[in-house]
């Protein structure tokens, strides 16, 4: 948990936590790349995470669990990707997000936008395979 004006910087690697709730205007930074495993809830608002040079490919965040609920709201920018596949996922606020969402449902509110970045097609999926996004659906409401 990380709140109010709170700033913690970590090196990149893998993590595994078992929930993320950033708020207010704390911030993580990683000074590298890093994937991220949360076992539970995760929840950005405020400023976020920030990784070296804010590309997405840097921040992978893999959530599991179907009662678990991934949310990025606020006013910051995420520069990454989330795989949720059986969570929902809520974005919300004037954020935006830079990279790419996995979930089993999506709700999207206020002003926030999601943009796709392609770079996220050549992350490895950790077998030595390339990834590769297909869309399967897509309905707005």
């Amino acid at each position: 948990r990380v709140n109010g004006n709170q700033v913690h910087t970590l090196a990149g690697g893998t993590y595994l936590f078992e929930s993320i709730n950033i708020s207010g205007n704390g911030r993580v930074n990683f000074t590298g790349p890093v994937k991220i495993y949360v076992t539970r809830d995760f929840s950005i608002s405020g400023n976020g995470i920030g990784t070296s040079g804010n590309l997405p490919p840097h921040l992978l965040i893999y959530v599991k669990g179907t009662s678990t609920a991934a949310s990025v709201s606020g006013n910051g920018d995420f520069y990454g990707a989330i795989y949720a596949p059986d969570a929902r996922i809520n974005i919300a606020g004037n954020g935006q997000v830079f990279g790419a969402l996995v979930g089993d449902n999506f709700a999207i509110s206020g002003n926030a936008k999601i943009h796709y970045d392609e770079a996220l097609t050549r992350v490895s999926g950790g077998s030595g395979s390339t990834g590769q996004v297909q869309m399967r659906s897509w309905q707005e409401n």
